[in-house]
């Protein structure tokens, strides 16, 4: 971010922070214990950023962080539809565009404490007795796995899916999103895990005093039912209201991994000074202003953040029809995420019109040589 970029900001009272990490990053196959149990592993490849101080890429090794530069994902407002669609592509992500990702925007960075040490979040997922032979680099987030990646963006996904259904009031698609309710059963929450919506269950009979061992956590699936159970559909009122506590739940997770704040500041922009002390062009402002100052841990945290601010500004992303990537309209008339995105769709449609109007042509012509074989001779 430059610093016109920044002033514009100091002027609608919010000041991003910043300071970014860059990574060199290199890709290698996981291995089978980086793997979390029991789940189904689509992309079996990780992304390493660091080294050991012989050269290597096993071992006791050192972070690589390229540069530390001044940039903030919560300023690139398309960035929210380009991580969905990199990482719940069907088709598998190229190790180049990987690496150029995160030679751009960093690493996709979160954290959990457990037994009083911090970890990557990733790391949680594994067997425990995995987790103590990591290497240390790898416990603490120098490694991100392309399985969790796809998760975080399936998650992203879904927590803003929840969100347009609730703004457009379409309780059908929140069914879609939540699935149903099995039979005996009762919801006592649901939430977005492991790049899938849970569900906490309870038996009926115990939904008002919540009998130990009667939870069970549940996949829900998206419009079928598992195989020999009967399921109940959610009202409009049940869909919207865990819609709201699905929504409320991952965004409330993802502010308390931020940090948002007011300051008291002088104006941002300092005067320049010549040799002699003077100062040079416009003295800075001197009134106070309060700036809101947004730090995140990292990337993920910024995309849970951006989604908020769609809610704060009523706003919803719009769906490229050339790539289907969702995007952050610049005007309200942008149909394509951007130019070249739209001149290659309008070249995919003229070819198809080409081979549509070639195929009747040829069609024509044989209906043709058809009627002059059944044509009487003489």
């Amino acid at each position: 971010m430059n610093e016109s970029r920044l002033s514009a900001a100091a002027n609608q009272g919010e000041v991003p922070l910043g300071l970014w990490p860059r990574v060199r990053a290199r890709i290698r196959a996981a291995e089978e214990w980086e793997m979390p149990t029991g789940a189904a592993v689509r992309d079996r490849r990780m992304v390493d950023f660091w080294r050991t101080e012989r050269g290597g890429w096993k071992g006791r090794g050192v972070p690589m962080l390229d540069v530390i530069d001044l940039y903030s994902p919560l300023r690139e407002l398309d960035l929210l539809g380009r991580f969905i669609h990199l990482f719940t592509s069907q088709r598998p992500v190229t190790d180049k565009k990987i690496v150029g990702f995160y030679a751009v925007f960093g690493p996709a960075w979160e954290f959990v404490t457990a037994d009083g040490e911090r970890l990557a979040a990733w790391v949680q997922r594994l067997d425990p007795d995995v987790r103590k032979r990591l290497p240390s680099p790898i416990r603490l987030g120098y490694s991100e796995p392309m399985w969790w990646l796809e998760e975080k963006a399936q998650e992203l996904r879904l927590t803003y899916d929840v969100y347009a259904a609730l703004k457009d009031d379409a309780p059908e698609l929140l069914r879609a999103i939540l699935g149903g309710v099995p039979q005996g059963k009762a919801i006592m929450d649901i939430y977005i895990a492991g790049g899938m919506v849970m569900r906490a269950l309870v038996d009926e009979r115990n939904k008002g005093g919540r009998k130990a061992g009667s939870f069970s956590a549940e996949i829900a699936p998206a419009q079928e039912a598992p195989v020999g159970r009967a399921m109940r559909a959610l009202t409009d009122d049940e869909a919207r209201h865990w819609g709201r506590v699905v929504l409320t739940s991952q965004l409330n997770t993802a502010e308390a991994r931020s940090s948002r704040r007011w300051v008291a500041r002088k104006d941002i922009l300092r005067a320049a000074f010549s040799e002699d002390g003077e100062p040079v062009g416009a003295a800075p402002g001197s009134k106070l202003n309060l700036v809101r100052v947004r730090g995140c841990e990292g990337l993920t945290t910024a995309l849970y953040l951006h989604i908020a601010d769609l809610i704060q500004q009523e706003a919803v992303l719009k769906h490229c029809p050339g790539c289907r990537r969702l995007f952050y309209r610049d005007r309200s008339d942008q149909i394509y995420c951007d130019p070249r995105c739209g001149d290659a769709a309008r070249q995919r449609l003229r070819y198809a019109e080409y081979i549509r109007g070639k195929h009747r042509d040829t069609l024509k012509r044989r209906s043709r040589r058809a009627d002059n074989k059944q044509r009487p001779t003489g």
